[in-house]
């Protein structure tokens, strides 16, 4: 399912408003969130920089693709495929700096770099290689550390991506869940250095089933969960979001895990639920079932506005409900513009 297909059902202004809506709800947020002032930052910040990059960014990501691909020279990374149109490039060779099909993001990259003249991205370029060399020097003590059971559980929890990257994770050898469509489960390892995907090999070391060690990494990953829902003030619709994100948890969108545990909003048809990425997951409470349609559509407006946000790493444009126990997709009719609903909360608005 593309991105876009959704919007290209609605008109632009339709999808701005969205946008606009949920913004001005951050504003309205309640004051006993201490999450109001970064939230509004991260938003601000991210329209900020897509208008920046729309209009000067893309000669300067340029230049500095220029001067990345002619330092690479001076670096022996092996074999490469380049996507930097996309902002990556992968290996598929290993190298003293990387290991075979590794994706290596440039954005950080590149907003270290910033406005810097050349002899400074270059130097940035040389601390960057130095750091990832140090960094695989670091993994290889570590998978003798990680062959240790007892002192590896710990650092075992759940991390929600894109269904997208799927393949990826499998070639690494990962161990992936997928429950809810367009999102998959991985097991990581969460460590001070970074966070890196569990190998499957490591449990039969270990002589542990995948059931037992995703049931540690799940309880990990909850029990380690500090956000709660924040509930904002209507949207000129009517609309209440409720909000569950904090920007310093990687882990925070991993609640769907269990979001009974975290005390879900949830109406008397139960709730319409996004992960558009890895910073939030929001939340409309259905009490009025004259107004679901509106909900469904507010959501996804604001949702899809979420996800398309590159650099807060997109998770899904899916839209689910919940019905107190699990969640189940929303399907789009794209022929008939119109959304589908679960049998159970079809049933329930008769």
């Amino acid at each position: 399912m593309r991105k876009d297909d959704f919007r290209n059902c609605r008109c632009r202004e339709k999808y701005l408003l969205h946008l606009q809506e949920f913004i001005l709800c951050l504003f309205k947020m309640k004051p006993t969130s201490n999450k109001r002032t970064t939230l509004l930052l991260i938003v601000f910040s991210i329209m900020l920089s897509s208008q920046i990059y729309s209009q000067a960014g893309d000669k300067r990501y340029t230049h500095f693709v220029s001067v990345f691909n002619a330092e690479l020279k001076k670096y022996n990374i092996g074999d490469i495929k380049k996507h930097y149109d996309k902002g990556y490039f992968r290996t598929t060779s290993e190298s003293e700096y990387l290991d075979k099909d590794v994706e290596v993001g440039l954005t950080t990259l590149f907003e270290r770099c910033g406005n810097k003249d050349d002899s400074s991205i270059k130097e940035e370029i040389k601390i960057y290689f130095e750091q990832l060399k140090q960094l695989k020097n670091e993994r290889k003590s570590l998978n003798e550390e990680i062959l240790n059971f007892d002192s590896t559980k710990e650092k075992l929890k759940i991390r929600m991506y894109p269904d997208l990257l799927k393949n990826t994770y499998s070639k690494n050898d990962a161990i992936i869940k997928t429950k809810n469509p367009g999102i998959i489960e991985v097991v990581v390892i969460d460590l001070p250095t970074g966070i890196g995907s569990l190998e499957a090999k490591y449990l039969k070391h270990w002589g542990i089933s995948i059931d037992s060690v995703y049931t540690i990494s799940k309880e990990n990953t909850l029990k380690q969960i500090r956000a709660r829902f924040v509930e904002m003030q209507p949207t000129q619709n009517g609309i209440i979001f409720n909000l569950f994100a904090d920007d310093d948890d990687l882990f925070v969108t991993s609640c769907i895990l269990d979001l009974g545990r975290f005390n879900i909003p949830k109406g008397k048809y139960g709730s319409f639920v996004s992960i558009p990425n890895s910073a939030m997951v929001i939340v409309i409470a259905l009490d009025d079932k004259e107004a679901i349609e509106n909900s469904a559509a507010d959501l996804i407006g604001a949702a899809d506005s979420m996800y398309g946000i590159e650099e807060m790493k997109p998770i899904s444009n899916n839209l689910f409900w919940y019905n107190g126990k699990e969640l189940k997709v929303i399907e789009k009719n794209y022929k008939q513009r119109k959304l589908i609903y679960p049998t159970e909360l079809k049933d329930l608005i008769r």
